[in-house]
């Protein structure tokens, strides 16, 4: 772990306003007018029905309205780099002890791919700042991907007729009937073309091919060898971590959710999310 934290202070977290209207992270003792701590060992990891785990750095405390809530959420969204509402970086090291919760619960090198709901990586949002600080936590070798770059692989991707030619003609079911290997080639490359017409893989629906064939998520060609080396990664099953700031709809992780299950529904998937908004009054 190369996050530069104080742990002895990680497990007292406490967010309240100064009488000055700013923010402070009183890293001593909790409070009754705490808003937000840190996760407890029962509250900081749920699973699914479907299996997918999802990992909670801080939660808001119970005694605090929805109001305070939506304020600190915007703020900290909005603001963190804003004087007039954080103290120096003190809401950089809150994301910080939110990270190194989530590497108590699960480590961080424990995982074969990250990707972040950010836009882009680095300190201008906050969705940035956690990417970029995960980015630095897991090994080098692992692939990371943030929403564009994501989308940019998926736009640029063309589908391999070559590849796809040589897999079919070694197949039973076709063998040498040229015929027979171009119209499943065609059959294919339409399939592809329609995913691609509705937004690229990363807007279609679970893809299943027809009994009898291979679909063509087995035959996509991407634009350089990055993006290939990362999506036969997840192809032939890695675990991935998606690491978002807070779930609102939950729209953004339910379409790379769905974007992972497509290219293998056994993919095993975690969600880190820094603050569950699970409200308990």
């Amino acid at each position: 772990m190369r996050l530069h934290i104080n742990e002895t202070f990680l497990h007292n977290e406490g967010v309240r306003k100064d009488d000055s209207n700013h923010y402070i992270f009183d890293n001593k003792q909790d409070m009754e007018d705490d808003i937000i701590m840190l996760t407890t060992d029962t509250s900081g990891k749920e699973k699914t029905s479907t299996g997918i785990e999802y990992y909670y750095g801080y939660e808001f405390n119970p005694k605090i309205n929805s109001k305070q809530q939506t304020e600190f959420r915007s703020a900290l969204k909005h603001d963190f780099n804003n004087p007039d509402v954080f103290y120096s970086e003190e809401a950089t090291d809150f994301v910080r002890n939110g990270l190194y919760r989530m590497d108590e619960m699960k480590r961080f090198n424990n995982f074969g791919a990250v990707i972040s709901t950010a836009d882009h990586y680095g300190d201008k949002t906050l969705t940035g700042m956690m990417c970029s600080l995960v980015w630095d936590e897991v090994p080098d070798d692992v692939p990371c991907y943030h929403i564009q770059l994501l989308k940019r692989m998926c736009n640029e991707v063309t589908f391999d007729e070559e590849r796809a030619r040589n897999a079919l003609r070694n197949t039973k079911k076709y063998g040498n009937r040229e015929k027979d290997v171009e119209d499943a080639i065609t059959l294919l490359k339409n399939d592809f073309e329609k995913a691609k017409a509705r937004g690229g893989l990363f807007k279609m629906k679970i893809y299943k091919p027809v009994v009898g064939r291979v679909g063509f998520i087995d035959f996509l060609k991407f634009a350089n060898e990055h993006d290939q080396q990362f999506y036969e990664t997840l192809k032939e099953g890695t675990e991935v971590l998606i690491c978002e700031d807070f779930l609102t709809s939950g729209s953004t992780v339910n379409e790379i959710i769905r974007f992972l299950n497509t290219i293998n529904p056994n993919t095993k998937i975690s969600v880190f999310v820094l603050i569950n908004q699970k409200r308990n009054y």
